[in-house]
């Protein structure tokens, strides 16, 4: 497992502590960051302000000089099993109407992917959402330019 190593200064641990914050880390990322909650759902709690002084040999942010520099080495955690890169990504977060029928393909591809990636860490099921979504863009796939036209003023209506 990779890790890296965080450097603060007393002065910015007693903000830290003040502010309520934790070091957190995001999968696949590189930095760690401090706030005081994740961003995202899956990022985790890689350290606490106590979890620093302890790594140097501290007990209490009181006896620190602002300029004493501290240090803490937290694990960095491997890319989620169904993260994608940037470009699927987006191409899963783009409106499907706005779709060729050669990129709701690939989407419906990449949603099934994942599903099953879902279905290996979760159990069955656990990626049913996902083949769901997967259908509906093969669905849109097929679809003759009449039938398309027909289903938007449906939706509009």
């Amino acid at each position: 497992m990779a890790t890296t190593r965080v450097l603060i200064t007393g002065a910015r641990l007693r903000e830290v502590i003040e502010s309520g914050m934790s070091l957190y880390v995001t999968p696949g990322g590189r930095w760690p960051y401090w706030a005081t909650a994740p961003k995202s759902a899956h990022d985790t709690c890689a350290a606490t302000p106590r979890d620093v002084l302890a790594a140097n040999g501290r007990s209490d942010v009181s006896a620190l000089d602002d300029r004493d520099l501290l240090e803490v080495e937290v694990e960095l955690l491997p890319a989620r099993p169904w993260s994608v890169s940037e470009a699927d990504r987006a191409l899963l977060e783009r409106d499907p109407d706005g779709m060729t029928p050669e990129e709701l393909l690939k989407a419906a591809q990449l949603l099934r992917e994942q599903a099953d990636r879902y279905d290996a860490l979760n159990g069955a099921g656990g990626g049913r959402l996902q083949r769901w979504q997967a259908e509906e863009y093969e669905a849109r796939a097929r679809e003759t330019p009449e039938q398309r036209a027909r289903r938007l003023a449906e939706a509009e209506a």
